[in-house]
């Protein structure tokens, strides 16, 4: 049962000629909202753009803590909105987090929808949105695959290039929340950050994909190597030790390679973490 109806009106970012009227209301555990976008022509204002939740049956499907922003435009003339907000639910702080990147077209129903992803997150930590005019990003708190740690930081940062987009570095934010993410990211993805030769490693280790093979794996130790690079050892369920080799250069982290056994020239301190960390590269 919806509770309550308010408004805001926010300016849109970079664009003086428009305004978000951003109604908003309770539902059961949460609440929902409707991103209504004006644009002045003459003495008007004329309906630009509608974004709203699809229809649903759960609570999840509402709009919940939604954030409006829009960067410059970009060296081509064209700018965009970013549409980001989490995801109402009754018991968990887990919930999803919804991205779309968006460009109006001559029919407010219908804009270009040039990026849409679902992601996963912790309600009770803060979430960080950078909108940039070739670049968009959002840091949030996501699953760890180790349940002994249960939460990482995860960086998702695209690139837009016109129509299209494709994700960048960074991915992460240390050797560890990268092989996190390597682990739960689906090889389509991950490839991009692998040396040749590891699908079938992913597959074994990975959760993304429905071809994998089951077994649950733990952060044990992480050390510091020679060049720029830190290897991660994972414990497991099969009784094996797996040790990943990362290498990082600038904001890019790559897996170089696999192994079962450990690189003596590994030898600095344990940099394992149990928290996130959401601040600093």
């Amino acid at each position: 049962m919806a509770v309550g109806l308010d408004y805001a009106v926010l300016p849109v970012p970079n664009r003086a000629d428009w305004i978000a009227v951003v109604p908003s209301f309770g539902i059961q555990c949460g609440s929902d909202a409707i991103a209504l976008f004006y644009r002045r022509q003459g003495a008007h204002w004329r309906e630009a753009m509608v974004r709203r939740s699809a229809p649903y049956k759960e609570v999840n499907g509402g709009w919940e803590n939604l954030h409006i922003d829009a960067p410059r435009a970009g060296p081509d003339g064209r700018w965009y909105v970013a549409l980001t907000h989490g995801t109402p639910w009754c018991t968990s702080i887990w919930s999803g987090y919804h991205v779309e990147l968006v460009r109006p077209t001559a029919d407010p129903l219908r804009p270009d929808i040039f990026l849409r992803r679902h992601l996963g997150y912790n309600r009770g930590f803060d979430t960080m949105v950078t909108a940039a005019p070739r670049w968009f990003e959002v840091r949030l708190v996501d699953f760890s695959h180790d349940d002994n740690i249960w939460v990482r930081t995860s960086v998702q940062r695209w690139a837009i290039e016109g129509d299209h987009t494709r994700r960048i570095p960074p991915v992460a934010l240390n050797a560890q929340d990268f092989v996190d993410e390597w682990i739960m990211t689906p090889w389509r993805e991950a490839s991009a950050w692998s040396a040749p030769g590891l699908a079938a490693w992913h597959r074994k280790l990975g959760f993304a994909d429905a071809d994998k093979t089951e077994i649950d794996t733990w952060f044990d130790q992480i050390r510091a190597c020679p060049g720029n690079r830190t290897e991660v050892a994972l414990g497991s369920e099969d009784g094996q030790e797996y040790y990943l080799m990362v290498r990082r250069r600038g904001l890019a982290f790559r897996l170089l390679g696999l192994s079962r056994r450990h690189d003596l020239r590994c030898a600095g301190p344990n940099l394992k973490h149990d928290k996130p960390l959401l601040r600093g590269l």
